[in-house]
């Protein structure tokens, strides 16, 4: 079905309020919402929090806005844009300071910016983004899962990372490019704030391994900080002219269970602590998907610092 709004719809404006709209879903197709003017979630014009308001968008749904949109406001007010396989296009902006959060599907505004909050997840976005607001995070990918956020912004400067105060926080699942986190920017990205980058799923990087978490079509500038997984001087983050690339220098210490740089009684009681587990888990030492007697005899070969 179809609904059209003869002006703006607000969500959730008022203090303490909340309220959700969801279109499309299972089983739902051609589910569609034309605003004809803004949209504005979790906002008031006031000095005080808006409440919390969420836009969710699943597959099979199509939601159109005429004019401004915004995701929250500065005053503190939560709000929520949740793009799970439908569409979004916005003839105007997208701004705010809320939540944006993809899972498939796709956004089409003429920019979006974040002065705070967090853009995430796996989809398309058409947009000159802007995220260089201190306080504002990209987060590629979904929970606990690697995925791809493409920005296909129609300037040159539609990819700009997070400035300082801000971060890119990538997770790394494996060595193949559908197991960690990544980022694709058609135009320029400039870099800024902070790169975190997590090991997920007890994954642990063997041999020479790389990870391409950012691609543009041009960088400029370095991240202002680094926070690399535990496993000491192995790692090493590579700018080059369209890609930012991870890499990780021979295996890190596989008996090294606590990241700790040394190969002591914690790892043995962190072995211990794991017994029997299987599938993937930083004590199992041998790889073979089971924590047990040679893992623990791996770790006491291996006895001293990395």
């Amino acid at each position: 079905g179809k609904v059209t709004t003869s002006d703006d719809m607000w969500i959730a404006s008022n203090p303490n309020s909340q309220g959700t709209v969801n279109v499309g879903g299972t089983g739902l197709t051609n589910s569609t919402l034309v605003i004809t003017d803004g949209l504005d979630l979790s906002r008031n014009d006031g000095a005080t929090a808006a409440g919390l308001g969420t836009l969710e968008i699943a597959t099979g749904g199509v939601v159109t806005v005429g004019g401004v949109m915004r995701v929250g406001d500065p005053n503190g007010s939560s709000a929520r844009l949740n793009v799970y396989g439908g569409s979004l296009t916005c003839t105007s902006s997208i701004s705010g300071d809320g939540i944006i959060d993809m899972n498939g599907g796709s956004i089409t505004a003429s920019s979006l910016t974040l002065n705070s909050g967090t853009l995430g997840g796996s989809g398309t976005i058409s947009a000159p983004v802007d995220v260089s607001g201190a306080g504002c995070t990209v987060k590629p990918g979904n929970a606990g899962a690697g995925g791809l956020l493409t920005t296909n912004g129609a300037s040159d400067q539609d990819g700009m990372m997070p400035a300082t105060g801000g971060v890119l926080d990538v997770e790394l699942g494996g060595s193949k490019s559908q197991e960690y986190d990544r980022v694709a920017v058609t135009g320029a990205a400039a870099l800024g704030g902070t790169l975190r980058v997590n090991l997920i799923k007890g994954y642990v990087p063997m041999g020479d391994s790389q990870y391409t978490v950012l691609t543009a079509g041009s960088i400029a500038g370095t991240f202002d900080t680094v926070e690399l997984p535990e496993g000491g001087p192995a790692w090493s983050v590579t700018y080059n002219a369209t890609s930012v690339v991870i890499s990780v220098k021979g295996a890190l210490c596989p008996a090294d269970v606590t990241g700790d740089g040394f190969i002591n009684i914690t790892d043995l009681l962190a072995v211990v602590a794991a017994w029997g587990t299987t599938g993937p888990n930083p004590a199992d030492v041998t790889g073979d998907n089971t924590v047990n007697i040679l893992d623990l005899l791996a770790v006491v070969a291996a006895w001293g610092s990395c």
